[in-house]
C-alpha cells in the first residue's frame, strides 16, 4: 500500500509550479503594450502645440506685411502727383521730397487756381479747356485757353498773369483774345492808344515765351488741370498757405528786376 501513494505526491507537486509561470506569462504580455500606448501620447501632443505655434508665426508675419503694405509702404513710396490728380495739393506738398518737387506742387496750386479765375469768365464757362501754360520762373503766367465765343466757335484766348507788389500774388494783368497786333490810328482817342500799346508790348512778350520750350509747362500738368474741371473739382481749389513761398520768390525776382532796370 505504501509503495502505490508514493507516486500520486510526487506527481501533484510538480504540476503546481507550472501552472504559476503560465500565469505570469500572460501577466507581462499585457502590461508591455499598456506602457507603450502611455509613452506615444505625449508626443502627438507636442507635435500639435509645435505646429500651433508655427502657425501662429507666420499669421502674425503676414498679418504684420499686410498692414506694412496697406498703411506704411504706400506713404513713404508717395508722389506728389497722386494728390495732384484729386487737386489735394496740401497732401501733395507733404509727401514731396525735396524743394524742386515742392516748389511745382505751389506752382501747380497758382496755375489751378488762375484756371478757375478764368473759367469763371468765359461767356461758355463749360466750355473751357486749358490748352498751354508759360511761366517764365519769375513774375509772369501765360495761360492759353480754348472756349467757344457768342457764336459757338472755339477760340484761343491768351491770359497774362503778373506777380503784383501791391496784392503780393500773381493778378490778372492783360487779356488778348488774339496775338496779331493792333494798329493804332492818329484817330484813337489817348487812352486807347494807350491800351493798344501796352497789349502789343505784351503780345511780343507772349509770343517770345511761347517760342521758349523752356517755359513750357508739363503736359500731364496740364491734363490734371482739365480732369479736375471736367470732374467739376476745379471749383474746390484753394490756395495752401506755403504758396506764400511761391510769391517770395516771384517777389524777390521782381525787386531784383526793378533795381537792375533802375
Amino acid at each position: 500500500m505504501d509503495k502505490k501513494e508514493t507516486p500520486k505526491k510526487k506527481t501533484t507537486s510538480t504540476n503546481k509550479p507550472v501552472k504559476k509561470e503560465e500565469k505570469n506569462e500572460v501577466k507581462e504580455e499585457r502590461v508591455i503594450p499598456q506602457q507603450v500606448v502611455n509613452y506615444t501620447e505625449p508626443k502627438k501632443k507636442s507635435n500639435a502645440l509645435l505646429f500651433s505655434l508655427i502657425g501662429g508665426g507666420i499669421a502674425i508675419v503676414f498679418i504684420t506685411l499686410l498692414l506694412l503694405g496697406i498703411l506704411i509702404i504706400p506713404r513713404i513710396f508717395a508722389r506728389p502727383e497722386r494728390f495732384l490728380a484729386k487737386g489735394d495739393y496740401e497732401k501733395a506738398f507733404k509727401v514731396a521730397k525735396n524743394d524742386e518737387e515742392k516748389y511745382k506742387v505751389l506752382l501747380e496750386n497758382v496755375i489751378a487756381s488762375h484756371s478757375y479765375e478764368i473759367q469763371k469768365g468765359l461767356k461758355d464757362p463749360k466750355s473751357f479747356r486749358l490748352k498751354n501754360v508759360y511761366y517764365n520762373g519769375t513774375t509772369e503766367i501765360v495761360y492759353e485757353v480754348v472756349a467757344k465765343n457768342s457764336y459757338g466757335t472755339d477760340v484761343t484766348n491768351y491770359y497774362d498773369y503778373r506777380y503784383s507788389t501791391t496784392k503780393k500774388r500773381f493778378t490778372l494783368f492783360v487779356y488778348l483774345p488774339t496775338l496779331t497786333d493792333e494798329p493804332v490810328y492818329s484817330s484813337d482817342s489817348s487812352d486807347k492808344r494807350l491800351e493798344k500799346i501796352v497789349k502789343n508790348v505784351v503780345r511780343n512778350t507772349v509770343r517770345k515765351m511761347i517760342a521758349d520750350n523752356s517755359m513750357k509747362q508739363d503736359e500731364k500738368l496740364i491734363e490734371r488741370i482739365n480732369k479736375l474741371f471736367k470732374e467739376d473739382k476745379l471749383k474746390d481749389v484753394k490756395l495752401i498757405k506755403e504758396v506764400d513761398k511761391f510769391y517770395d520768390k516771384a517777389r524777390t525776382n521782381n525787386t531784383n528786376s526793378n533795381n537792375n532796370n533802375i
